[in-house]
């Protein structure tokens, strides 16, 4: 019987965007993954599918591309972007730029896989999260490090806290 092989000698086999068993379906576990709206869980799809094997931490997601992936609009993906983040089940690696230059769009690493990036292991920081039962303080973030925010705050501080 003949195997399925490509010109270069590799099987011709079909990606496909899986999520760990564990993270959905467990009852410890999966609580997490149901407290995401479904706008979100449509975003973690759709980043997920990005995903190689190979680059997670380089996955970049575009809020225009991914609204029309979606089939929502930017402002839309771009909740459901930032649900995920505050959930911990996406971690942002690279800010984005938007100059005359260059623009980029952020950079995203899964919690629950391997960071080829900075090779760090799976943080699963949604568990912590859900498990904590309080909501995350909501922080400035700046791609700088020196950077203040518009209300006098040095980045990384609480605000309203």
């Amino acid at each position: 019987m003949p195997r399925n092989r490509n010109r270069t000698g590799r099987n011709k086999v079909e990606r496909f965007v899986g999520l760990p068993h564990w993270m959905v379906m467990k009852p410890e576990t999966s609580g997490a993954w149901r407290a995401l709206s479904s706008n979100a869980r449509s975003a973690l799809l759709q980043v997920t599918g990005r995903y190689n094997g190979m680059n997670n931490g380089y996955l970049n997601a575009a809020v225009r591309d991914l609204g029309d992936e979606m089939g929502v609009s930017k402002s839309t993906a771009s909740r459901a972007i930032n649900e995920l983040v505050d959930g911990g089940f996406l971690e942002v690696t690279e800010w984005s730029t938007f100059d005359l230059k260059t623009r980029l769009a952020k950079s995203y690493r899964l919690t629950w896989q391997r960071c080829d990036r900075s090779n760090q292991p799976p943080s699963k920081a949604f568990l912590r999260l859900y498990a904590a039962g309080q909501p995350k303080p909501k922080v400035f973030h700046s791609p700088k490090d020196d950077a203040f925010s518009p209300t006098g705050e040095t980045v990384g501080q609480e605000i309203g806290a």
